[in-house]
């Protein structure tokens, strides 16, 4: 039993200090396992995984996705950080429906267009890269750090 416990606990400090395969930043939002907000299949991720607020499911916008031009896959982990009780160690099974680009802050609701450079403190976010987690939050906007894992 106490091996067990270690193999967890270690098994948890190597996601938390693993070296990212690389970061970028982004903007942040929330979904909701809802037909409103995803499509007439709620209950499945873009990749076939069954979707669930235990999970700790991320989706991506689409240009991040190898399959249009990005570098992250499916079922890739990512570490983000700036997001208050949504840090940690998160798992790509979905992606944001094409009509949604980067996240303009000044829209409480939904992902339109793409915002210009700008700079927030210490890096610039180019409008482009956004993140959003599959938590059953109705409402929550951050600007991320995103390491990608594997």
């Amino acid at each position: 039993m106490k091996y067990s416990i270690l193999l967890l606990a270690l098994m948890g400090c190597s996601e938390q200090s693993a070296e990212p395969r690389y970061t970028f930043y982004a903007t942040a939002t929330v979904y909701n396992i809802e037909e409103s907000q995803t499509d007439s299949t709620p209950d499945i991720c873009a990749d076939g995984t069954k979707a669930g607020y235990d999970k700790r499911i991320i989706a991506v916008s689409r240009e991040q996705l190898e399959r249009w031009g990005g570098r992250i896959r499916y079922g890739d982990r990512v570490r983000v950080t700036g997001a208050g009780k949504h840090d940690g160690v998160w798992n790509v099974h979905d992606t944001m429906n094409r009509r949604y680009g980067a996240y303009k802050p000044s829209y409480d609701f939904g992902v339109k267009g793409i915002v210009e450079p700008h700079e927030l403190g210490d890096y610039s976010v180019d409008g482009v890269a956004h993140v959003d987690f599959q938590v059953p939050d109705k409402l929550g906007k951050w600007w991320v750090t995103v390491e990608v894992l594997d």
